[in-house]
Parts: C-alpha cells; sequence; structure tokens
C-alpha cells in the first residue's frame, strides 16, 4: 500500500471519529445513541486494523507491535461486542435507565492502562498512527458517554 493510501485511512478514521461525535451529541434517543456509536465503531476498528496491516506492509511497524496493536483493536471489538449486548438488553426490556453505565464501562475498558502500554512502537511518525486510531476510537465512545449524561434518560 502506498503512503497516500494509508494516509487516506486514517483521515477516514479520524473523520469518522469527528462526525460520530457531531451526530451523537445530538440524539436524544438513549438507545438510538448507543447503537450509532456501537455500529460506528465497528466501522472504525475495521478501519484501524487494515492500517496497522498497511503500517506493518510497509515496514514501519514490527510484526510485534502489530500483533499487540491488533490485540489492543480485538478487546476494542469485544468490548464494543459487550456494549451492543448491553444495550440491547436494556432496549429489549424498554429500560429508560442504564444505557451510561454500558458506555461508560465501554470507554474505561478502552482506557485500560494495561491494554494501553502495549501500544508503544519504535517508529515515531507510526506511533502518531496508532494514537491516532486509538483516540478515534475513544472519540466515538467518549462522544456516546457525553451525549448520555446530557440525556436524562441515560445519565439515570
Amino acid at each position: 500500500m502506498t503512503s497516500r493510501t494509508r494516509r487516506a485511512e486514517l483521515a477516514v478514521l479520524a473523520v469518522l471519529a469527528l462526525l460520530a461525535a457531531a451526530v451523537l451529541s445530538g440524539c436524544k434517543d438513549p438507545y438510538g445513541t448507543a447503537a450509532k456509536a456501537a455500529n460506528d465503531t465497528a466501522i472504525a476498528i475495521a478501519s484501524a486494523e487494515n492500517a496497522v496491516a498497511a503500517l506493518q506492509q510497509g515496514n514501519t511497524i514490527t510484526a510485534t507491535e502489530a500483533k499487540n496493536i491488533l490485540g489492543y483493536l480485538n478487546a476494542a471489538n469485544s468490548l464494543d461486542l459487550q456494549f451492543t449486548t448491553c444495550i440491547g438488553t436494556l432496549h429489549q426490556n424498554k429500560s429508560a435507565v442504564g444505557y451510561l453505565a454500558c458506555a461508560q464501562a465501554f470507554l474505561n475498558g478502552l482506557r485500560d492502562p494495561n491494554e494501553l502500554a502495549n501500544l508503544r512502537v519504535s517508529n515515531p511518525a507510526s506511533q502518531q498512527k496508532v494514537d491516532l486510531i486509538v483516540n478515534a476510537i475513544t472519540v466515538i465512545v467518549q462522544g456516546v458517554v457525553t451525549a448520555l449524561q446530557s440525556s436524562s434518560a441515560g445519565g439515570q
């Protein structure tokens, strides 16, 4: 993959995160807000996996570094699935509360210091890209937490 393609993929991640945060901040329906965030996060994770593969193919990160980053993305995907299950259960039970707790648990998992410690790479330019990947995913989830905090139903 060319450098231009890698930059384009990373730009897509950044734009997706910003758009998701903007859209989520305007949602009034806790389930709709949370479901949108779960979907956007899944898309961002898939794009991030492609970006990591491109970094490794370009020899800007080692196989071990790629494995560590993909491990984080796998954990993020598991957290996204748990979040989807949590909000799905609330929605099925017609609960108006608890969405914020689901989102906060997701965000806390993404910010786990043990997971984040494995995301260090030796190439400074690649480290910036890895940071962008992590930030893009975190911004989406932080956006839903913020939206739910401002929603009386999500915040209860």
